[in-house]
Formats: structure tokens, C-alpha cells, sequence
């Protein structure tokens, strides 16, 4: 199964290699020849099997701009720097980070991708010469060899599966084409005669970019590489998501890896003369469905297509284009998530929009750009979420944690007032935390002093509390209590927004007990105030306490 699932790659991969050179404006024989090694390589380095990779539409549209500017010489030097980068990405574990991007950002690249590849396609209806749809004859052929084609791929497996039905439905369309003589366009009318002439003298040389190795050089390619790198990455990672989704085989594929091993591809690529590359989404959905799921689909894929190339030049140069147009089709039809068209009513309209949004941006702009416009926008929803889900409940008459206080002569009475939080307290919603509290109109009942010979609890106080053993005589009016136990602090700015609430209570001459902080919050508390904290004390208890840590860097304790 892997082994025909590579053959068939093989064949699926030219049409599409072809036209990314064409994109870039280079020899057609660079994209072949890039999908060979790349497709080798990264099936060894990548981060699991399964996952095709060659020259990619993505990278091309981001490197074309460099080609017309500075010469063809430019662009196996743009592949070899954006794969160091991604080699440094690998070795620094910076794959993870696809585990940010939202699932509705994943459904809306797919759903893009899937337009794309749709669209990619229209080309090869149009008559080479006068750019125009092709009419008579050989628009009849054209049509309906696409037609046939897909109709073959989705009827063959309801007679065998014994062969997969993509690589069996090229066969056939190409036998009845060559028979019956019929007008088609042929891959060797598409790429040229050279490319297809076969021999050992088409096989690239290793060697660097021609290019001169100076500081303007690397200013030239710098940004492309970049850009390239990045695309290749975020096209590559969720490529490799959903192979893990859609090949049910227990593992699951490393994201430092798949960087590794794209960007030793591209490094490949670079000193082979190629034009760069990155996972192909359409190319892995046929390898995965004509049961490709090991890394050895991958080798052989790029194993027939380099043997294609140099022995079977011949017959592989009479393979109609239509036929393979008509696979891209069905590969484009399985790739879109139908399924987002019946649910996008029943999701929140921000998911929706986010959907919607990506898919657009994919078609219109470019892939990376789509997944962090995607990714932006559902982040500032989720912030703008939980910014709103601030809860503060308040009642009065809590005197159990007066014994955090100095005491006195007397109890502190009915005189107190208890805030329970609920909710993340981060810098979405510090703003509405900080207005659920009412400084001026909270507990103001005025105490006696307590001399310097009262001695507070230590056991229960937080050791940054100012009241340590034979404290200053201090005046202690009405308490409040900030009661954390349903809620997070999440980063500095929740931080900053607790002691600016107690430095209002401190204006007022009132006493503020902290309980049911994390112990992680609780020290950068300690770190952040040092011995001036706004509040009076901090009630730590271990067994009740909750448990998380807080985003932020420790600040520098004060002196």
C-alpha cells in the first residue's frame, strides 16, 4: 500500500511542481527536481509518515517577487537560508507553538487550501498561446477527461481497492486518450521536451547558490527567506496536525522534528539548485487515502519520481494533464470541510467570522498571513471573553479572619465587608475588577491603637505583612476582605491591579486581608511591594489554597 500510494504521489506531484516553477519563473525541471529531494528528505527528518512535501504554491507566491528582481541564481540561495532558519526553529522546540492556532483557524485553512488548490486548476483550461478557454475539440477532450477522471476515482473503490483508485484512473484515461487519439495536453506539451528527455544529465549537481557571498547578498535575500521559512513552517505543522487527525495509528508527530526535517530539505534543495518548499496538504490526502501512512511513501514517492524523470521520461511525458487536473479536483472537493457549512450557524459568530476570515485571507493573500490574522482574532475574542466574566460578590458583617489583625481590648465587630472573586483577573479585565470595589462607602468604623507590645499571628501572615512582632501603634479602622478562591490571577497587570485596589482602601485609612492566592502570586506579591504593600495581610493556607502560577516575570524585589 505505501508503495503504490508513493507511485501515485509521484504522478500527482509533477502537475503541481510544474506550475509553482512556471509561478516562479524558473525551469520547470527545478520543481520536479526540488519535490525529489525535498519529498526524500523530509520523509526521513519529518516529523512522522505520511506527510508529502515538494515545491509548494505558498512558498513560490512569496518568492517570485526576488526571482523577478534579482535573476533565477537568487532563489536556490532564498531556500537554503529559509531552511537554516527552520533548522534553528527545530533546535530551539519553536514548533510547539502551533498549538496556538485555533481550531476555526485550522478549519478556515483548510477550507482555503481546498479553494486554492480548486482554483490553481482553472489554468489548464485555457489555451497556452492565446490565454483564452479552450474551445472545440480540445476543450470537449480536456473537459471530459476531467470529468472521467473524477468520476473513475470515486467509482473504482466500489469495484476493488485492491489498487488505488487515483493511480488506476490515470492509467485508464491515459491508455483511452493515447487509443483513441484524441487532442490532449500532455505533461511533456506542458513542461517541454526537455524536461522529459530522460539520461542521467538531468540530475542536478551539488553545489552553492551562484550568487556572491556578501552582506548585500544576505540583505537582498534576508526577508524572503524569512517570510518563506515561516510560510513552509505554519503550512508544514498543520499539515502534519491533520495527518495526525485523519491516520489513527497511535502516535503522534513531532513538531521539532517536521522543522528539523523541512528545513534540511530546503537546505537540500538550496544546494541542489531548487527552488524551496513545504508539506502539500492536497499531495498528503492522496497519499493518506491510497493508504500512504509511513515514511516509506514519502522515500518512494520521491524514488518513482526521480526514476520517472530519468528512465520512464517517455511514457510519463504522455500522461494527459486532464487526468491529473481531474484528481487535483476530487483531492480539492475532500480537502474542504463541508461539514463547517452546517455548523457555522450553530458556533459563536466570533468562531464563525474567524473561519470565514482565514479562508478569505488564504485565497486573497497567502497562508501565513490567514493563520495569524486567524490566530490574532481569536485571541482578542477569547481575551474579550473572559475580560467580561468578572464576577465580585460582596457581603458584610465577616469577622472570621480578624484574627490576622492586632488585637486589642475589643472584637472588630459587624465592621467588615468580604469581596468573593470569580473569574481570570489579567489584563482584559483589570478594569472591571478594579470598579467592583467601593473604597469610599466600604467598612469606616475607627478602632483604638494597639500598643507596641501586641504581637500578630505570624504562623497565619504572609511574610511580607508590615505587622511583625512589636509593631508601631497604627490605627485601624473598618476591614475589608478580598476573597481569591474562584478566581486566577493570570499575569503582572492582575497584580498591579490588586495593589492599586488596596492603595485605595489605604488612602481611606482602611485595612484590606488577602486570601486564597496561589502560592506563585503571593511571592511575586512579596516581590513586587517588598516591605510598603498596600494591604495589610495576606492569609495563606496550603491545604485550602489553589494552586497555579502566574504569566508574568518576577519583578525585582524593592529595598
Amino acid at each position: 500500500q505505501n508503495a503504490l500510494a508513493g507511485l501515485t504521489c509521484s504522478l500527482a506531484m509533477i502537475p503541481e511542481a510544474v506550475s509553482f516553477a512556471f509561478v516562479c519563473g524558473v525551469n520547470p525541471l527545478v520543481g520536479v527536481w526540488t519535490t525529489v529531494i525535498m519529498g526524500g528528505v523530509a520523509a526521513l527528518f519529518g516529523g512522522r509518515g505520511g506527510v508529502m512535501t515538494g515545491a509548494s504554491g505558498a512558498c513560490a507566491v512569496v518568492m517570485v517577487s526576488l526571482v523577478m528582481s534579482k535573476g533565477p541564481e537568487y532563489l536556490p540561495a532564498g531556500a537554503l537560508l529559509a531552511g537554516l532558519f527552520q533548522i534553528c526553529v527545530g533546535l530551539l522546540k519553536g514548533g510547539k507553538f502551533i498549538r496556538l492556532v485555533p481550531y476555526p483557524v485550522s478549519l478556515g485553512f483548510v477550507n482555503g487550501l481546498a479553494i486554492v488548490i480548486a482554483k490553481a486548476q482553472w489554468s489548464h483550461f485555457n489555451d497556452p498561446v492565446t490565454g483564452q478557454l479552450l474551445t472545440g475539440a480540445r476543450g470537449a477532450t480536456m473537459f471530459g477527461l476531467t470529468a472521467v477522471t473524477a468520476a473513475l476515482i470515486k467509482l473504482i473503490p466500489f469495484i476493488t481497492n485492491a489498487v488505488p483508485a487515483s493511480l488506476l484512473s490515470i492509467v485508464i484515461v491515459t491508455v483511452v486518450a493515447k487509443v483513441l487519439k484524441l487532442p490532449v495536453t500532455t505533461l511533456a506539451n506542458m513542461a517541454g521536451a526537455e524536461t522529459f528527455k530522460g539520461g542521467l544529465s538531468i540530475i542536478p549537481s551539488l553545489t552553492l547558490p551562484a550568487v556572491p557571498f556578501t552582506l548585500a547578498t544576505l540583505a537582498e535575500v534576508l526577508p524572503y527567506s524569512i517570510t518563506m521559512a515561516a510560510v513552509g513552517l505554519i503550512e508544514s505543522l498543520l499539515t502534519l496536525q491533520l495527518v495526525d487527525g485523519l491516520v489513527d495509528d497511535g502516535t503522534q508527530g513531532s513538531t521539532s522534528s517536521e522543522c528539523l526535517g523541512q528545513g534540511l530539505a530546503n537546505v537540500a534543495s538550496g544546494l541542489t539548485g531548487g527552488m524551496g518548499g513545504c508539506a502539500l496538504i492536497g499531495q498528503t490526502l492522496i497519499n493518506i487515502n491510497s493508504g500512504g501512512t509511513s515514511r516509506l511513501a514519502g522515500v518512494l514517492m520521491s524514488f518513482f519520481l526521480g526514476v520517472s524523470i530519468i528512465a520512464c521520461a517517455p511514457l510519463l511525458a504522455g500522461v494527459p494533464v486532464a487526468t491529473l487536473v481531474g484528481l487535483m479536483f476530487v483531492v480539492s472537493y475532500s480537502t474542504f470541510s463541508w461539514s463547517s457549512l452546517r455548523v457555522i450557524k450553530k458556533i459563536p459568530v466570533t468562531d464563525a467570522v474567524v473561519v470565514v476570515l482565514t479562508s478569505v485571507i488564504t485565497v486573497w493573500k497567502d497562508l501565513a498571513v490567514a493563520v495569524v490574522a486567524g490566530t490574532i482574532l481569536s485571541a482578542l475574542s477569547f481575551a474579550w471573553q473572559q475580560s467580561q466574566r468578572v464576577a465580585v460578590t460582596s457581603y458584610t458583617s465577616d469577622t472570621r479572619y480578624a484574627e490576622a489583625l492586632p488585637r486589642g481590648d475589643g472584637e472588630l465587630g459587624a465592621d467588615s465587608k468580604t469581596y468573593h472573586i470569580n473569574g481570570y483577573i489579567f489584563f482584559g479585565s483589570s478594569s472591571n475588577f478594579q470598579r467592583a470595589f467601593d473604597p469610599t462607602n466600604d467598612p469606616r468604623k475607627l478602632r483604638r491603637c494597639f500598643g507596641k507590645g501586641e504581637r500578630a499571628r505570624e504562623s497565619r501572615l504572609h511574610p511580607c505583612s508590615p505587622l511583625r512582632a512589636h509593631a508601631p501603634a497604627l490605627p485601624h479602622t473598618g476591614h475589608v476582605v478580598m476573597d481569591f478562591m474562584e478566581a486566577r490571577v493570570l499575569d503582572y497587570t492582575g497584580m498591579q491591579a490588586i495593589n492599586q485596589v488596596c492603595s485605595r482602601y489605604g488612602s481611606q485609612d482602611k485595612t484590606v486581608i488577602i486570601k486564597h492566592l496561589s502560592a506563585e502570586c503571593a511571592s511575586m506579591l512579596r516581590a513586587l511591594n517588598g516591605k510598603n504593600a498596600p494591604y495589610q495581610a495576606v492569609v495563606e493556607d496550603p491545604s485550602t489554597d489553589p494552586k497555579y502560577d502566574v504569566a508574568a516575570s518576577r519583578p525585582t524585589p524593592k529595598k
